[in-house]
């Protein structure tokens, strides 16, 4: 029988998730897209892949 190992809490984001990120204009008008990949770099920062295409 396996038992269940504990890794601690981790700021890992998996499986890969899909990302909106907004913004705000200069008009304070609010703003939001949809990025198809996002990934865990560091344990204080995350990495989105975009394209202009």
């Amino acid at each position: 029988m396996m038992s269940r190992v504990n890794f601690g809490a981790k700021p890992l984001m998996y499986p890969q998730p899909v990302l909106i990120i907004g913004t705000y204009d200069e008009n304070d008008v609010p703003n939001a897209m949809n990025a198809a990949w996002g990934i865990t770099t560091d344990f204080k920062e995350i990495t989105i892949s975009l394209s202009d295409q």
